[in-house]
Formats: C-alpha cells, structure tokens, sequence
C-alpha cells in the first residue's frame, strides 16, 4: 500500500484554526481507504494548539509562537502590534526556517496550512505542492474614533497595498481553500473577494463544522433531555472574547432578560472551562461557565447570540439559526462576518457598547416571527449541508501528492 506524507500546519492563535486542520486530517484518514493508500500526517503549530492535537492522537512539532497584542476590551491593538515588528519579524524567520527542516525531514508529498504564511513559503522553497485554508486575507486596520477624509483615504490606501503584499505570498500555494458557503453568500467574502489570485485558484469549499446536526437527535428530543421547554423560544447565547469584554456584555444582557420575564427561555454560556460550572439559576435564565454537550444546545435552541466569529455564525447557518451578533466595533473580522450575515437577512447586528433593551427585543420578535428570516435560514442551511469543505480540501490534498 502507498504511503502519502501530508503535512499540516494550522495558525495556533486560539483553537479554532487547530479545530479545523483536524477535522480536515480526519477526513484524510476516512478517505484513505477508498484511495488504497497509507496517510502519515505530521501537524506543525504553536501555542495552545499544540497539546490539542497531541491529545487528538496526532504527532506534531512546535515551532516559535506569533500572536497579536489586544486592547482591554479584546480588539486588536494595530500600534502597539506594529511596534513590536521586528520581534514578530524574526519569529517568522524562524518559523520558516524550522518548517523547511520540518517539511524537508518529513519528506511531506503536501503541504496544508491554516492561515500560516510561513509553511506557504516553507512548501514553496522546497518546491512541494501546498493548500492553503483561511478566510481571512485582506487586512482592515481597525479603528473606532471618527476619521478626517485624509486620514481615512491613508488608512485605505495602506490596508489595499498590505493586503497584495501578502496576497502575493499566499499566492504562492497551489490552491486557496474558504471554508465558507459560495462567493455570493460567503460570510467572509468582504476579507476574500477583491484580492489578486492567480485565475480560479481561489475556491470557496464549503463549510468545516465539528458536529453536523443531522447526526443529533430531533430539536424536540434534545430540548426534553436539556429540560427545556418545548411551548417557549429557546434562546442560546454564547459570550466569549477576553474576561473584560465577556463580563461587560453578560451584565446587559442578564438586565435585558430580566426585563423580558418569562417570553423567552435563555441560557447563556461564558465559554471558560474553569470554575463553578453553574454561575445563575432563577426562572427562565440560566448561566453557566461552561455547557458538556455544547451542540445540543445549540441544536435545541430557536435563537443564537454570539460573538460574529467566523466559525460561530457559519455553525449557526449550518443549524438552520437566526442571530442576533454582538462584534466589538474594532474587531473589524467579526464585523464583517457580521454585517455579511445580516445582508443575507438572518442576523440582526447589534453592538454591545450600543445596546438598548428597545433594540434588543425589537431583534429578537423580528428573528422568531418574520417569514422571510425562516425561509433564508433554511435556503441557507440547506446550501451549507449540501457542502462538505474537508472533504472537498482533503480530496484536493491528495491530488496534489498525486501529482508531486
């Protein structure tokens, strides 16, 4: 039996970017069998990703962290990043020079990278065959305080000429893989669409989620083992970010549902493992540190709050969910995934340093009773189904060591 050497090296700033290389590796190994192949994989990364994987069951090799510097509220911090561009420089040197050595000593037939420049530059100087996985490639400078015209047409120009330096280098992969539903309805298509690629080699592969809700249990089964009332809108809202922005946003929104009573069934999670795992329990709301079982809930509910990350609103299309978004204004990803999802009318954005109970119940009655939000909501999730994203990159993968 042949042996096919993928090497897969995901950004390790948070876990989602790991998340997802896994899932696509995953998929290698189930699809092996049919290609009468043996699959090794050797996974690269840094931080916290590291010990994912490894707890995956997959070997993988460390190589010097990058990340980015954030404002107390949890929005990226341009200046004081930007200052610290020549640290962040020599990381990145060496973190090419260890994906050369890597990739070289692994023999690998393929290169796969989560948003990683450097594995890019690494295949491409070996002359191996590589694909990259994001959706993210522009940059947008974030800024929150009104602009003049001039320095707003800088701060333009700046983020175009940027992004095409580094469009130029991500170009240098064979393939440009979005995890994200078609160009026309893509979440992230304002930080893709726009950019120079060398012909069709941008590909939007469809969404990589970690449970597919047709493997769950009916809504009405899992909102009965949850203990959750069948007669009133279930609404699930999932807070994470940095402590300061999280505790800032759970505060309005424990007000709000207060203030509404007993119209709705709440549950709100704030996404951190430690501690007590119940925090509040009276009447129709619930809060918790952390919830076991994460896509039950998210499967039984009627309404989803989140973040506007990018994973969080393409589980909830996936899910067939409504949702109101909560994007800090300087967090200028989560913005545009978030307006995108409003633009395809199944989202109402509502910033939380903005929010009033009037907004907030206004979105909530339009998303659970307008006809037209239910009937997009499933246009959408039936797109999104129909879509298998690591099986798409998987299969590319092996095509190109194929090839090589």
């Amino acid at each position: 039996m042949d042996k096919i050497r993928f090497y897969i090296a995901p950004c390790g700033i948070g876990l989602g970017h790991a998340n997802r290389s896994i899932r696509i590796a995953n998929k290698i190994a189930n699809l092996s069998e049919a290609y009468s192949v043996r699959p090794l994989i050797l996974f690269s990364t840094y931080g916290s990703a590291v010990s994912l994987i490894n707890k995956e069951g997959f070997p993988v090799c460390s190589v010097p962290e990058i990340t980015y510097y954030q404002k107390p509220d949890g929005t990226f911090d341009f200046k004081q990043t930007m200052g610290r561009g020549i640290r962040f420089l020599k990381r990145f040197l060496d973190q090419i020079a260890l994906e050369i050595k890597f990739i070289d000593r692994f023999n690998a037939d393929v290169v796969i990278s989560d948003s990683r420049l450097s594995s890019i530059i690494a295949a491409k100087v070996l002359g191996k065959p590589s694909i990259l996985v994001i959706n993210q490639l522009a940059l947008i400078i974030p800024r929150t305080r009104p602009m003049s015209p001039s320095i707003k047409a800088i701060k333009t120009a700046a983020e175009r000429i940027i992004s095409q330096v580094f469009s130029y280098m991500w170009n240098f992969s064979n393939k440009i893989m979005v995890p994200d539903l078609p160009s026309k309805y893509a979440i992230c298509k304002r930080n893709i669409v726009g950019l120079e690629s060398d012909g069709d080699k941008i590909e939007f592969a469809g969404p990589i989620i970690e449970v597919d809700p047709r493997s769950l249990p009916s809504k009405e089964y899992l909102k009965l083992k949850l203990n959750i009332s069948s007669s009133t809108p279930f609404i699930f809202t999932v807070i994470s970010g940095v402590a300061f922005e999280k505790i800032s946003l759970a505060k309005i929104l424990i007000r709000f549902f207060k203030e509404l009573g007993s119209k709705y069934f709440s549950i709100i999670t704030l996404s951190n493992p430690k501690g007590r795992k119940l925090l509040y329990d009276r009447g129709n709301l619930k809060i918790y540190n952390w919830v076991e079982n994460y896509y039950w809930y998210l499967k039984a509910c009627d309404l989803n709050m989140n973040h506007a990350g990018h994973t969080s609103v393409i589980e909830s299309i996936c899910y067939g969910l409504p949702m109101i978004l909560f994007p800090a204004k300087g967090h200028t990803e989560r913005f545009s995934n978030a307006l995108a999802a409003q633009s395809l009318g199944v989202a109402r954005v509502l910033t939380y340093n903005n929010l009033s109970l009037a907004s907030f119940r206004d979105a909530i009655e339009y998303l659970l009773t307008d006809i037209r939000v239910k009937r997009r909501v499933k246009l959408l999730q039936r797109m999104a189904l129909e879509m298998d994203g690591a099986k798409r990159i998987a299969e590319l993968a092996f095509k190109l060591a194929w090839r090589s």
